[in-house]
């Protein structure tokens, strides 16, 4: 038995949340993705997102052409008529800016990538391939203040001195 049988609280009680949440409407889908992190790997995870995006575009495409010529009994379609919504998604370093970008991308529509092309105006491929450059990463202009955050990054002055030095 999990945790939210054995409550006894009230939704009140734990300050407004439900208890349980309701189950998906009829015919529809819900998908949580988990993007991992893996430094580079993320431009790989934002192409399979990218995919997954256009396929899910391809067939709420192909569902309105089937509701025009069909009407709306989905048993007579040649697709399958059920929804899917992406849900929520979340990630670690790479995949949790792959799932901000999606965040964002998602309510638009974008190109999608293909081999042989530039990738124009594909949010995935503009910020894993187009705008990475380690040239920012390796700036020390953050150091310049003495009293930066940071300090406790700079080498030690002598043995007495602690490691992380939060000298006024």
């Amino acid at each position: 038995m999990g945790a939210i049988e054995q409550t006894n609280l009230s939704s009140d009680e734990l300050g407004g949340y439900l208890l349980e949440e309701p189950a998906p409407p009829h015919n529809r889908f819900d998908i949580g993705l988990a993007l991992a992190g893996a430094i580079s790997a993320g431009a790989y995870t934002a192409g399979v997102l990218d995919f997954l995006i256009e396929a899910l575009d391809a067939w709420e495409q192909a569902k309105a052409d089937a509701r025009q010529q069909f009407g709306d009994d989905t048993s007579t379609w040649p697709v399958p008529g059920h929804d899917v919504r992406l849900r929520i998604m979340s990630g670690a370093s790479a995949g949790a800016i792959t799932a901000a970008i999606a965040a964002v991308a998602l309510r638009y529509k974008f190109s999608h990538r293909y081999a042989g092309t530039d990738g124009d105006g594909n949010p995935f491929f503009t910020a894993w391939v187009k705008r990475i450059d380690i040239r920012h990463l390796l700036t020390t202009h953050d150091l310049q203040d003495k009293k930066a955050p940071l300090r406790s990054l700079r080498p030690r002055r002598g043995p007495q001195e602690r490691h992380y030095p939060f000298d006024s």
